[in-house]
């Protein structure tokens, strides 16, 4: 009797406390879907590709499969060249393989604002290298003006995440929203990964292959500490780390492993199996084990 009253007053507790919890951030959360709605009418004045144009591009690759490259130190120049006739997706500091290889990626995707700012004069080189790229609506002054108007670059709209929102942006199982029409919007999933698997869903593709997505990083966190992991020399592929990328990811929490990332990537396996679309992980080793693994030589003789 007494367990089942402490069960009982502590539930009591905790609803209270979420309640509260709700109240503190409600005004927070109407003041950051104001600013939403502002900043994205502001932008509107600006000649860009938003919502419209985005539109324009769903399901053109429809039935297809593509390969979706992560920056991993699993990641080979090898690798690449093995798919250089297929769809590519890549993102931020990819273009430091460019010197050892031939191979562009099809699209190329970058969403956060403190990269941006770091590589901002890189990215007109890396843009013009790639079939379309698609950035950040949000980040679009911290891009070189050559980019803005751009007809081959593509801004999309990621929702502001700010404490725990009226609005939140998870689903009924707290894992990240998954993203059912990429020209409105796209989640984050605390990994361009992520979003950039929900672009390749609303193109079409059926078939999507991951290659270079380690999952793993030279720092993560077990029980609210920060430790390093030294059996690692980096987290990113080989190549980076001579752009003069260390500051930016020393400054980041990209090089601490987010246990966010997991719950996106099991986020767009429950989506992608509603939708009949087959998403496996074809990267060497790593620790990403969400996805069905698969020997990317096997899926290239295919």
């Amino acid at each position: 009797m007494k367990s089942s009253k402490l069960y009982l007053n502590a539930r009591k507790k905790l609803k209270k406390i979420k309640l509260l919890r709700y109240v503190y951030h409600f005004p927070k959360d109407i003041l950051i879907h104001s600013m939403d709605f502002i900043e994205i009418f502001l932008i509107k004045f600006k000649k860009i590709n938003t919502h419209k144009e985005i539109k324009k591009l769903e399901n053109i690759h429809q039935g297809e499969r593509c390969f979706i490259i992560g920056n991993g130190p699993s990641l080979t120049v090898e690798d690449l060249e093995k798919i250089s006739t297929e769809v590519t997706f890549a993102s931020n500091r990819i273009y430091g393989i460019y010197n050892q290889t031939k191979w562009r990626p099809t699209y190329y995707c970058s969403a956060d604002p403190n990269f941006a700012k770091a590589v901002k004069q890189d990215f007109v080189e890396v843009i013009n290298s790639s079939k379309m790229s698609f950035l950040n609506l949000r980040c679009t002054n911290d891009y070189p003006k050559e980019i803005i108007g751009n007809t081959s670059v593509y801004f999309y709209f990621i929702p502001k995440v700010w404490g725990i929102h009226f609005l939140q942006n998870e689903n009924s199982n707290k894992l990240p929203k998954f993203s059912n029409n990429f020209s409105k919007r796209a989640y984050s999933g605390a990994t361009i990964t992520y979003e950039m698997i929900q672009l390749a869903v609303y193109m079409g593709f059926k078939e999507i292959y991951l290659i270079g997505v380690d999952h793993q990083y030279t720092q993560y966190v077990e029980n609210g500490v920060v430790k390093v992991d030294l059996t690692l020399k980096s987290s990113y592929f080989k190549g980076v780390a001579e752009i003069n990328e260390g500051q930016y990811i020393m400054n980041t929490t990209n090089s601490v492993f987010n246990p966010r990332t997991t719950l996106a990537y099991q986020a767009a396996k429950d989506y992608a199996q509603q939708k009949n679309i087959c998403i496996k992980n074809a990267t060497r080793d790593g620790k990403l084990e969400v996805f069905e693994r698969v020997n990317l030589e096997e899926i290239i003789k295919k």
